[in-house]
């Protein structure tokens, strides 16, 4: 039997296979090159939507589990500090379950404490809860609408919007905040990220007291004489820039008890504050007064009372968005 092994063809057709091999593998190099640069440049022209699609992927994914559009508020309860339980409404994405996900970078997580007289139910039964879920049914939209559409009193975030409702006891104190916060994140409720904060009234307590745990921790490594544990202490996220992006204080008294080292903290960390009083609320009028002065905030008077959240629901939503939008937070 011949065989017609390589060795004995023509030395021509031999030559003629190799270029044949090489030029469809020119092509197919040709080919994925070409799809590269469409790729880059598809992002590089327009990098706005690369991060909506990738957002909407992750929505997609959210929904798909258990089918709750990113808008319907859902109940939970979350245990910390050990045994304690915490119920919550939550609406909007949730974090991937993956550190550093870029997906997790490209939402805004806001989180609403309450007053002592008050609890999550308020937020819900004011219809504000909703109103900031209801963003999400419209977050791709351009940016320079205004925050409430007028044809169908809408509001309007252009990032996909994370809302959690917390009945955290009140007053409560830096450290169950932190570990509240914490916990949320290990049950992938949150993303771990630094988060935006409504504290109106009794509230803020729990914000004040982490300003207050972040001085005492930085004053005490400062008195620290081991210069290795000093470095080991400096390479930990400080307590506030882990925990806060951004605080939005209503009428917080505890604002007025503090001292001007602990509220100085925040801007020199980057946090931004709004702080909300209603025109009725003179306690509140001083609180807001003080951390424009001392912290340079962007101070904010709506009609009503010391809860002036309740009163004026809709403006109230309205300064909120347009706060964080603002901030680019």
């Amino acid at each position: 039997m011949n065989v017609d092994h390589p060795s004995r063809r023509p030395k021509s057709d031999i030559l003629s296979l190799i270029a044949l091999h090489k030029k469809e593998a020119s092509l197919a190099s040709l080919i994925a090159f070409v799809l590269l640069v469409a790729c880059i440049n598809s992002y590089l022209t327009n990098p706005e939507e690369s991060k909506i699609v990738s957002s909407t992927r992750l929505a997609s994914l959210e929904e798909s589990n258990g089918g709750n559009t990113l808008s319907e508020i859902t109940l939970g309860e979350v245990t910390y500090s050990g045994s304690k339980t915490m119920p919550y409404y939550h609406c909007g994405p949730l974090p991937l379950p993956l550190p550093g996900s870029p997906d997790n970078e490209h939402m805004t997580e806001l989180v609403l404490l309450h007053g002592a007289a008050f609890t999550k139910e308020d937020w819900r039964d004011s219809g504000i809860l909703q109103s900031l879920c209801d963003v999400n049914d419209g977050s791709t939209g351009a940016e320079d609408q205004s925050i409430r559409k007028l044809s169908d009193s809408r509001y309007y975030y252009p990032r996909p919007l994370s809302v959690t409702a917390l009945d955290l006891p009140v007053p409560g104190e830096g450290d169950i905040f932190y570990d509240a916060i914490q916990s949320l994140a290990s049950q992938h409720v949150l993303s771990g990220n630094p988060v935006v904060i409504v504290s109106p009234s009794a509230g803020g307590r729990a914000i004040v007291s982490l300003g207050e745990m972040a001085v005492a921790a930085s004053s005490s490594s400062e008195e620290e004489e081991d210069e290795e544990e000093q470095r080991d202490q400096r390479q930990t996220p400080p307590l506030l820039e882990k925990t806060i992006k951004a605080w939005i204080p209503v009428a917080s008294g505890a604002v007025l008890r503090t001292t001007d080292e602990v509220l100085e903290l925040f801007p020199k960390v980057g946090v931004e504050i709004l702080s909300i009083n209603g025109n009725l609320d003179y306690a509140g009028r001083r609180s807001t007064e003080r951390l424009v002065d001392v912290c340079g905030a962007k101070g904010v008077e709506l009609k009503g009372t010391h809860p002036v959240y309740l009163d004026s629901p809709e403006e109230f939503v309205d300064e909120v968005l347009k706060f964080m939008i603002e901030k680019e937070l």
